[in-house]
């Protein structure tokens, strides 16, 4: 009979932590293909972790089913980061046939393991017992593993460092969610690194093997704390109240659903996304675009786009000191454009951003 320690507890809740956010990528209101990229990312990741507490707690002993779930995993994570970059940053123009160029590694890797997951339990046992007896299992499986991981990191830097010159973006400063998500994977295959490198030298221990759980868990957090901070990811709070589903409201739920709108927006910061529109926000709401419309009319001093483009500059004078680069906020907090953030900020401020911000530091 196996047994846990207190490293083997945390793992497995990270794990659970990974398989839940999993879902609410493939559950969401609007999945598109970037969130199932995503989804599935995680739950790799998730699996890999409960199957390595598997092994590590012994129980595989008593269920040797269970054991190697993931061993083909670590092929897919890099081809998965890479196109989830991808697709996050040119929505639909990559084409499922290109994908399965990139997937093709892992879905090989896995019909050579498909004896070993056809075996019956005893068979299991011995296999594992004598796995590093392969030449394959020992050293080209590994070596290909570690490529594949480094290799798909160098290729999601490029992608990034194009799509920002493109875009004249600061991806790589890590202060984007698209440069975050980069950066928690670089994170990862940096201590697959150091692992194998230990592994290398005989000096892997039961501590230097939780070295990658630990990544991985990193990597799961911290998509955690994006999804939770940019709505870009995870779909925010949701207002469903009978009182607004009139197409007439009242003026005091007017005011009441008014102030849910700020709320929201100031909650989830809806309104850093550049896709936002009347009908997105509304659908996040649960209202409709009328009433939507009716009380940003009514209590705001302007119409929808002035309405949003008054919490990004809000946003961005939040931001503007403490940024190198100007452009870079202007797309952080949602603008499409350099030329419609100075439009807009200089509206609300009197001021161009650059103005402003030489004002600031000179007070």
């Amino acid at each position: 009979m196996g047994n846990f320690d207190l490293w083997n507890i945390l793992f497995l809740i990270a794990a659970a932590q990974g398989l839940f956010l999993s879902i609410i990528l493939y559950i969401s209101k609007s999945p598109d293909r970037k969130n199932l990229l995503l989804g599935t990312l995680i739950l790799f990741f998730s699996i890999s972790l409960f199957d390595n507490v598997w092994f590590w707690s012994e129980y595989f002993y008593d269920y040797p089913h269970l054991l190697g779930l993931s061993m083909s995993f670590p092929l897919f994570y890099g081809p998965l980061v890479f196109l989830y970059l991808k697709e996050a940053m040119e929505p639909n123009r990559s084409r499922f046939q290109n994908w399965g160029f990139h997937l093709l590694p892992g879905f090989l890797y896995i019909l050579y393991l498909l004896p070993f997951y056809l075996s019956t339990s005893e068979a299991k046992l011995v296999l594992i017992y004598n796995w590093f007896d392969s030449v394959i299992n020992a050293l080209i499986a590994p070596i290909l593993t570690l490529l594949s991981q480094i290799l798909y990191t160098y290729f999601a830097y490029r992608l990034l460092k194009k799509y920002q010159l493109k875009k004249q973006l600061e991806l790589l400063k890590g202060k984007n969610w698209l440069g975050q998500i980069y950066y928690a994977f670089l994170l990862y295959v940096f201590l697959v690194v150091i692992n194998y490198i230990f592994i290398s030298t005989s000096l892997s221990s039961r501590p230097t093997d939780y070295i990658i759980a630990f990544g991985t868990a990193f990597f799961i957090y911290s998509i955690g704390y994006i999804g939770l901070s940019k709505s870009k990811l995870l779909n925010g709070i949701q207002v469903d109240d009978s009182k607004y589903k009139s197409t007439s409201l009242t003026k005091n739920a007017s005011k009441s659903l008014f102030q849910n709108v700020k709320r929201y927006l100031e909650e989830t910061k809806a309104y850093t996304d550049n896709q936002l529109r009347l009908p997105v926000l509304a659908k996040q709401l649960s209202i409709t675009p009328h009433q939507l419309s009716q009380v940003i009319n009514e209590h705001s001093k302007g119409n929808f786009s002035e309405f949003i483009n008054a919490y990004r500059v809000e946003e961005a004078k939040r931001k503007i000191l403490s940024e190198e680069k100007i452009t870079y906020i202007a797309y952080d907090v949602g603008f499409n454009n350099k030329t419609s953030f100075n439009l807009a900020f200089k509206k609300f401020t009197g001021l161009s951003p650059t103005a402003y911000k030489k004002q600031k530091l000179n007070q």
